[in-house]
């Protein structure tokens, strides 16, 4: 009967997805996908507030001491990994820099007004492989258990002033799976042709940063060149034998065009080499054949809203793009052509409703707006290839103040009891997942867990990895598996806690079960805070 179930929800998906397709409604046009980023990149005079979290994207834990730059404004991360920076408004490259790790570059776009506050989370890498090299001849630096690698010419390294390294030199390489999760790759993934924003398809990436004995950055000396391997990856697209490279602008936060790369070796070996002239981040994209997804986002109470930030995430591809909304709350966002991608609507770290589309060959406007929700709590869940299928669940209080699960056998409702739904499931690895509190309830615990469907454990959510990002009123919190997994099937991540007076606590839990955890106990029914 299980599996009868999950087959059934799948058709359901494709009958939605195409209904989608055929029904219009709220309107086209809206504002352009992904505004071309580069802009304001140091502010004449901060007059709007950019906050939000950086964690490390293996852990998850909040990074304390990482410098957040937006042009000559810049501050640290508290000891739990948060900021808060004034800045000036309009399209902002934002930096985050900490040692032993990779430089993370986001643009955001979402300050139009003077007094806007934004939140802008970043996730980082470690870098993967630290070399010290003492001589000048070519080498080979590479990362143990990848196939990532960098080939240097003799004496091909230099100071940006041109001057020579000052003592041993350090290769510093990161290589990049967008597949597990698309946060940890700079900017969007977008690349300007003609001032239009087209969006590309990513098979891995590459970060290659080189520093001499005083800490000063080293690149490639004029004339030079170097060879990069790129472990390729995907979600689920075959692998191109050739395929463009593009490098990250840190100054302009866009994806440049320069060169190709070509397929070597195959599975789990396989990956792009190509040669360079210089380097950054380095990312195995191509073009993607697009359609444009037309719609509309409102609050609660069915009124447009004006400048919400609406993302999109390919499901069966690696890709990411955004768009603001027009003063009638529409938005126009590219998309992937006979693809799946889900969408998402934010404002001001309140949370909206999430959507899985299967965008088919021609444009299509959605049939509802997405929702701004009065609680401002969403739940993602992602993860690797394998298991094929982990679910998320959490309990919640029903109508008569009992317990109820949410989860793809009861996907719950934002219109009524339990104000909580599973927006986007996905069976078919990978994710992204999306589930949407609406409203929620005093002196309520919300119970999340995530089961791994599949039952299957090589690899397991723990090495698959599988990873949770719970935003609360914008700030975020990251979740990953502890260890002791074995042939547990059931991860249970976190409690949110309700007070009498509406605040809300994040309660980690990080253990593991073999079924789900107890339901907690209610007190009569539900009497909602918003």
């Amino acid at each position: 009967m299980k599996l009868h179930t999950k087959w059934a929800r799948w058709i359901n998906g494709l009958i939605l997805s195409a209904a989608c397709t055929l029904l219009v409604a709220c309107g086209g046009g809206g504002s352009s996908s992904t505004p071309a980023p580069g802009g304001s990149s140091t502010p004449i005079a901060p007059s709007a507030v950019l906050q939000g979290s950086v964690n490390d994207a293996a852990s998850g834990a909040g990074l304390s001491g990482v410098q957040v730059s937006v042009g000559t404004l810049s501050t640290v991360t508290n000891a739990s990994g948060t900021y808060t920076l004034s800045v000036g408004t309009g399209t902002l490259v934002v930096s985050f820099r900490k040692a032993g790790y990779a430089e993370q570059t986001m643009v955001n776009s979402d300050l139009v007004n003077s007094g806007d506050s934004s939140y802008l989370n970043a996730s980082m890498l470690q870098f993967a492989q630290s070399t010290v090299l003492t001589g000048t001849g070519a080498q080979t630096v590479t990362v143990a258990g990848s196939a990532a690698a960098v080939g240097l010419p003799v004496d091909g390294l230099r100071r940006s002033d041109g001057s020579l390294a000052s003592g041993a030199v350090t290769v510093n390489l990161t290589p990049i799976n967008p597949a597990t999760n698309v946060n940890t790759m700079p900017g969007s993934l977008v690349t300007m042709s003609a001032g239009t924003a087209v969006p590309i398809e990513s098979f891995g990436a590459l970060n290659v940063t080189i520093v001499d004995s005083t800490g000063a950055e080293l690149n490639l000396r004029s004339g030079q060149s170097a060879t990069i391997r790129i472990p390729a990856v995907s979600r689920g697209a075959a692998l191109p034998a050739t395929i463009p490279l593009f490098h990250f602008n840190t100054t302009t936060g866009q994806w440049v065009e320069e060169g190709i790369a070509t397929l070597v070796g195959s599975g789990a070996n396989a990956y792009y080499e190509g040669t360079v002239t210089h380097f950054s981040t380095w990312n195995a994209d191509k073009r993607v054949d697009t359609v444009v997804i037309n719609g509309c986002v409102q609050n609660a109470s069915g009124t447009a809203v004006v400048n919400a930030r609406v993302t999109s995430e390919g499901i069966d591809y690696v890709g990411s793009a955004g768009a603001s909304t027009d003063s009638q709350g529409r938005f126009s966002i590219s998309a992937k052509r006979d693809a799946r991608v889900a969408l998402t609507a934010s404002v001001n770290g309140r949370a909206g409703t999430s959507v899985a589309v299967s965008t088919g060959s021609a444009n299509q406007t959605l049939t509802a707006c997405l929702t701004l929700t009065q609680a401002a709590v969403k739940i993602k869940l992602s993860w690797g290839a394998s298991p094929s299928d982990l679910d998320s669940h959490i309990w919640v209080p029903s109508s008569t103040g009992s317990a109820q699960e949410v989860y793809y056998g009861s996907s719950g409702s934002l219109s009524a009891t339990p104000y909580v739904n599973l927006d986007v499931d996905d069976t078919s690895s990978f994710g992204p997942e999306y589930i949407t509190l609406g409203r929620i309830a005093r002196g309520a615990t919300y119970r999340y867990w995530v089961r791994n469907y599949s039952g299957t454990f090589s690899p397991g959510q723990t090495a698959s990895p599988a990873r949770v990002e719970l935003t609360v009123n914008g700030a975020l919190t990251v979740f990953t598996p502890p260890v002791g997994e074995g042939t547990n099937r059931d991860w249970y991540a976190f409690d949110l806690v309700v007070d009498s007076n509406c605040n809300i606590s994040v309660v980690p839990k990080n253990s593991w079960l073999n079924g789900s955890p107890a339901a907690p106990a209610y007190s009569g029914a539900p009497s909602y805070c918003n």
